[in-house]
């Protein structure tokens, strides 16, 4: 099936951009200790649903007594460098926007988020109206999105995200539209994940597993063309892309 009975909704951290890479060489850059990024980390969570890096850099320019606006070009110089670029990633999205429409959400503080986002290049691939920068509780709001879609004739809806709770919420609730894809990998790479409180018994066998956006677009290629055996062989590394 082709056309734009096909769309995406995509999560960027993690699946798109390596921000716990980024996390360990601003550490070694910095020269911090571990117990000063964690205690950082947990002060700018403080029980909401994100981390916010707006509110880690104001923490660690404080107790370590550094310019905060030298840490931001740092920063924003480290998230420019090649070893971050998702080359694979950009490729991956041009695919998926040539089977229909993509749309992006992503959960963070504005100031960082767009700075990575502009320099992963995912602002001229999508254009700014396709990708939502939201500090609330993100299952909601792609709640809202897949309802919307729908309701526009999108049929078959890819969501690709690396956390489980996501998945489970959204997927329940469409269950007859939303193909869910994890990519397992970062912090939510274990079976379960302990911060989301709002998962309880999530149904694994619904989910594509994958490692990375690369299987996740042998797997998206595979489903578009009708091939499930496709599906099958990358999954299981077969299919190389």
């Amino acid at each position: 099936m082709k056309g734009n009975i096909w769309a995406f909704l995509l999560d960027f951290d993690g699946v798109i951009f390596p921000n716990d890479l980024v996390a360990q060489h601003l550490i070694q850059t910095l020269n911090l200790t571990e117990s000063v990024w964690s205690e950082s980390y947990e002060a700018a969570k403080n029980g909401s649903h994100y981390v916010d890096y707006d509110k880690i850099i104001a923490h660690i320019a404080k107790s370590q007594r550094i310019e905060e606006d030298h840490m931001w070009r740092i920063l924003d110089k480290m998230i420019r460098e090649p070893v971050f670029s998702q080359y694979a990633a950009q490729d991956a999205i041009r695919c998926f926007k040539q089977m229909g429409h993509v749309e992006m959400v992503t959960q963070g503080a504005k100031r960082y988020q767009n700075a990575k986002l502009e320099a992963s290049e995912m602002i001229t691939l999508l254009g700014k109206e396709n990708i939502r920068v939201i500090n609330e509780d993100k299952k909601n709001l792609l709640e809202q999105r897949a309802l919307k879609l729908i309701e526009q004739g999108h049929k078959h809806i890819f969501l690709i995200d690396d956390r489980p709770g996501i998945l489970s919420i959204v997927q329940q609730s469409f269950p007859e539209n939303i193909i869910a894809i994890r990519i397992q990998t970062g912090k939510y790479a274990s079976e379960l994940d302990p911060e989301n409180s709002y998962l309880k018994s999530p149904d694994m066998r619904s989910w594509i597993t994958v490692p990375s956006i690369i299987k996740a677009r042998g797997v998206v290629e595979a489903i578009h063309s009708g091939s499930p055996e496709g599906v099958v062989a990358s999954i299981s590394g077969r299919m190389r892309r």
